[in-house]
């Protein structure tokens, strides 16, 4: 995959309503606010998924300039563990769960859950986690096909399980780590797609290179 790429980003995306605006000829697509009671909510790109707390309702869409979006639907709102609602709540998107923090709050002022969904997780522990491997990735220029990616390359997963996730708190996590010579043993690239592709169950193990998760070794279920 040539170039930068922001699949956290893609996946909020599929997950978001969007509905069409448009000025005299021109029309485009923007995302939709949530509003539930009398607080309107903007969507936070999170890393790490909440786990859903309380139901607390129902929750509509508004459009481009606020305007009402009956076309949406309306979706599931969850309350986020203990934060106080009109901060912050959950919905039950399309394809999965949404953060939504309310438009009003400077990100300064956001509750530290929040902050902490939103944020790029770093390492700073050795950590063994269980979960699916989404996606592998370089800034270099890789080779002619794709996922012809040499050694070192990043890797991108979703950690469902470990020692270090609350469950209580998180459903999964992101975790960007690199796979390096050093990997053993070193994941081919076609092993690689073949579990992206099929969703494969993975264990891995991580250790810390500054605040930068590097694989030492992983297992794929069978």
């Amino acid at each position: 995959m040539r170039g930068r790429f922001n699949p956290v980003l893609l996946m909020l995306l599929a997950a978001l309503p969007t509905t069409s605006c448009g000025s005299g000829g021109l029309r485009g697509e923007c995302g939709a606010v949530l509003r539930f009671g009398d607080t309107i909510y903007r969507s936070v790109g999170a890393q790490q998924v909440p786990a859903r707390g309380a139901p607390l309702g129902r929750a509509g869409y508004l459009g481009c300039g606020d305007s009402p979006a009956p076309g949406l639907g309306k979706d599931d709102v969850f309350a986020f563990v203990a934060i106080d609602p009109t901060k912050a709540v959950i919905a039950a998107g399309r394809r999965a769960d949404v953060v939504y923090v309310n438009r009003d709050l400077p990100r300064t002022q956001w509750p530290p859950l929040v902050r902490q969904a939103a944020a790029l997780l770093k390492c700073t522990k050795p950590m063994t986690f269980q979960g699916r491997w989404n996606f592998v990735y370089t800034d270099t220029v890789p080779g002619d096909e794709l996922y012809d990616i040499p050694v070192p390359y990043r890797a991108l997963f979703t950690a469902r399980t470990s020692e270090s996730i609350d469950p209580a708190t998180w459903v999964s996590w992101t975790i960007r780590a690199r796979v390096t010579k050093d990997t053993a043993p070193i994941p081919p690239v076609h092993t690689a797609t073949a579990a992206i592709k099929s969703h494969q169950p993975v264990t891995v193990f991580t250790i810390c290179r500054g605040d930068i998760f590097e694989v030492t070794h992983l297992e794929l279920s069978r």
